[in-house]
């Protein structure tokens, strides 16, 4: 005839199953501090196995097993700290978070003692991928930020507050209509429901976002989903490209002016003698910097003679040739005498095309032969005084 099992021992083996279902690892000690309960939590986690464990002390378990009684007196106490060191089976130190549960007889005196244990190398892991993640955000010079799905900020690093010109804790909590005007943060609002929308990150240049309207900023925003897909974050890093704007329209200046150095240059090739070779397409604009340019060398140099030399000229409209010609007539007005070289049979027919009057103005054929006549011409004078 099979035994019937008796009621304490469906209880020990319920209590068992349940105990094995855990989560977390659970020891039991009796009031001498042995082990008398192990589950398969406790087994993953410390590596022993219920039939090399039970029956032992806690000193296996500890990082200096000869603590053993001092720690066991901790525990019952509830004087020992929730986390402590500890050491698994293949000798590998843990950290582990205890929590203990005494029970005493009708007497108050000792009977069990159950411990749940958490090891915390999950835990302190990601603690620690916080703690680095947070040192980024704060040391990084972008600015970082993230909203929440009804448009407030959640987080927002050092630099990101810096760059519109509040601290973090008045941009926690608050929305883009609390912190700009109304125009950028109707912008920013529809940028951040455009990149909900599309799920996908977006980056674009903002003016004026910061307290300085004269400022840019470059930033790239994106989505963040749970794990049912629904959007419950934009974020986004900030980057004040303002200095780099800046640098580039100086850069841009500089540029045109060495063009525009380049394309009217004058030189002097004597004593009174002063050449303009001129290259490329002239436009009306340029015909302007021109006569700018040959007037105030005339006047700066005392200049007699000028050559305009038009070898190198591609293109020429009828604003610019009329240009040209007032340039020429302006410079013998300040007592220049103004010589036009290098006039090809192209430009020549554009010349007369455009009517553009030539009277009264010296025209060669070569810069080499200008330079010669306006030697001669500067030369003239002087000998006729001397």
């Amino acid at each position: 005839m099979q035994d019937v099992p008796s009621e304490s021992s469906r209880r020990q083996r319920r209590e068992q199953q349940r105990q094995d279902g855990s989560s977390l690892a659970s020891i039991e000690l009796d009031a001498q501090g042995v082990i008398v309960g192990w589950n398969l939590a406790a087994e993953r986690v410390f590596g022993w196995p219920a039939a090399e464990i039970v029956g032992c002390g806690l000193g296996p378990l500890l990082a200096e097993p000869a603590e053993a009684g001092a720690v066991f007196a901790a525990l019952v106490a509830g004087d020992h700290p929730p986390r402590s060191h500890n050491r698994r089976s293949d000798g590998a130190a843990i950290m582990c978070h205890w929590h203990n549960i005494v029970v005493r007889d009708e007497d108050g005196a000792l009977d069990r003692l159950y411990c749940e244990v958490r090891e915390l190398a999950d835990e302190d892991a990601q603690r620690r991928r916080q703690q680095l993640m947070q040192a980024l955000a704060d040391h990084s010079p972008l600015g970082i930020f993230a909203k929440g799905p009804d448009g407030c900020y959640v987080y927002a690093n050092h630099e990101f507050a810096r760059s519109i010109g509040r601290a973090v804790s008045e941009v926690i909590g608050r929305d883009d209509f609390a912190l700009f005007m109304p125009a950028i943060a109707e912008s920013l609002r529809q940028h951040d429901a455009a990149i909900v929308a599309a799920g996908t990150l977006s980056a674009r240049e903002d003016r004026g976002v910061g307290p300085d309207s004269e400022r840019s900023y470059w930033s790239l925003k994106f989505p963040v989903h749970d794990e049912a897909g629904r959007v419950f974050a934009v974020c986004g890093l900030v980057n004040d490209i303002t200095p780099l704007r800046r640098s580039e329209a100086e850069r841009a200046a500089l540029q045109q002016q060495v063009i525009e150095e380049l394309s009217t240059p004058l030189l002097p090739l004597a004593a009174g003698v002063l050449a303009m070779p001129l290259i490329g397409a002239i436009d009306a604009a340029r015909a302007s910097l021109i006569m700018e340019t040959l007037l105030e060398g005339v006047v700066q140099q005392r200049a007699r003679v000028v050559i305009l030399d038009l070898t190198g000229v591609r293109m020429v409209d009828s604003r610019a040739a009329q240009g040209l010609m007032q340039a020429a007539r302006a410079a013998h007005m300040l007592g220049a005498e103004s010589i036009l070289t290098g006039i090809s049979a192209e430009l020549a027919s554009v010349l007369v095309d455009l009517d553009v009057d030539l009277r009264g103005l010296v025209t060669l054929g070569s810069l080499r032969s200008g330079v010669e006549y306006a030697m001669q011409r500067a030369r003239g004078p002087r000998a006729r005084g001397g």
